[in-house]
């Protein structure tokens, strides 16, 4: 009987220990739920909200605040770099307005004013050229027409057969005008393109082909020559404006005689005077071509002496460059031979 008893004590002794560790674990988990309790924060409108939603929620506000600031940074930027944009733009367009204008426009082409203007010798079925008004007076149903020379592309004078014909080809809309075209004709072209008629060719016939060839000659040599005026133009165009030469009158010109410059004017040979006056120099060949440097205009001065050389000169080398016969030139020389004097003696 004590022996049973024993027992049944032990068995309640475990029992007790059993609910003693269920109660422990019961209070660690009261603990842990009361801290997490504790660290929850209580919103405005009363709910709770745990540290964890309220830190992503702090995260999403700092991320959304960052791109609103930079996005605003960005319409700032862009802001500035357009209105730096419209400011280069504007300053372009002052600076190529007078440009635009002179390339978009193109000069109306006029050889007479009225008929009474023509030369007196115009012949109604004849080949006319009038190398003064830059016209070819051409006869069409028996009556005079004048061209302007630059409306012509070329002239044809094909081998005579039984007669003597004359082709001559015009610029026309809808084909190349080709570089070598007047630079006004092409924008004459292009202006009347969309709505006027244009004549391509006209072929003359004659028996006697006198008159033909002679009229072939002078518009080839009237072509020639607009062409060379027009190049002209176009250097001069780009050079640098020099001032006036102001000559010496009071005192007694500085001059080297019998100089020969390079490059020509004209020739195969330039031969005259140079000159020193009050702002430059004067070069008069002795054609009367005329040729000013100005001091201020003169970048490096060489002198070459006649040692172990047969020519003495002075070189330019010049800032802007001046025009010389028909280009544009940097460099001039001016030089004389020298030749020491000797004489032969036979004994």
């Amino acid at each position: 009987v004590d022996l049973g008893s024993q027992d049944t004590d032990e068995a309640d002794d475990d029992d007790d220990d059993d609910d003693e560790d269920d109660d422990e674990a019961q209070e660690n988990r009261d603990a842990k739920l009361a801290r997490k309790l504790a660290r929850e924060q209580t919103g405005t409108n009363g709910e709770r909200r745990s540290t964890r939603l309220a830190k992503d929620s702090g995260t999403s506000a700092e991320a959304a605040e960052g791109t609103a600031e930079r996005e605003r940074r960005q319409i700032k930027l862009m802001e500035r770099r357009n209105e730096e944009r419209l400011r280069e733009i504007a300053r372009e367009s002052m600076k190529n307005k007078g440009r635009k204008d002179e390339e978009e426009l193109a000069e109306e082409l006029q050889t007479y004013k009225n008929t009474k203007d023509y030369p007196p010798n115009v012949q109604p079925n004849q080949v006319k050229v009038d190398m003064e008004n830059q016209c070819i007076i051409l006869p069409l149903f028996g009556n005079p027409v004048p061209f302007h020379i630059s409306t012509i592309k070329n002239v044809v004078l094909p081998d005579p057969d039984n007669a003597t014909l004359l082709r001559i080809n015009f610029y026309t809309a809808g084909m190349a005008v080709g570089k070598d075209a007047p630079a006004n004709m092409a924008k004459l072209v292009q202006k009347y393109a969309p709505y006027a008629s244009f004549i391509r060719e006209m072929t003359f016939r004659s028996l006697d082909g006198h008159n033909l060839v002679q009229a072939f000659r002078q518009i080839s040599e009237l072509r020639k020559r607009a062409r060379a005026r027009e190049i002209r133009e176009m250097e001069e165009a780009t050079l640098v404006a020099q001032e006036k030469l102001i000559r010496t009158k009071n005192e007694r010109v500085p001059r080297l005689s019998d100089l020969t410059m390079r490059p020509v004017a004209a020739g195969k040979k330039t031969q005259g005077n140079l000159e020193a006056h009050t702002n430059g120099l004067r070069f008069i060949s002795t054609r009367s071509e005329v040729v000013d440097i100005m001091y201020n205009n003169i970048k490096y001065a060489i002198f070459q002496p006649c040692e172990n050389e047969i020519m003495v000169l002075i070189h330019f080398h010049l800032k802007n460059p001046i025009m010389i016969g028909k280009k544009k030139h940097h460099d001039i020389q001016f030089f004389t031979e020298v030749v020491d004097a000797s004489q032969a003696v036979d004994n």
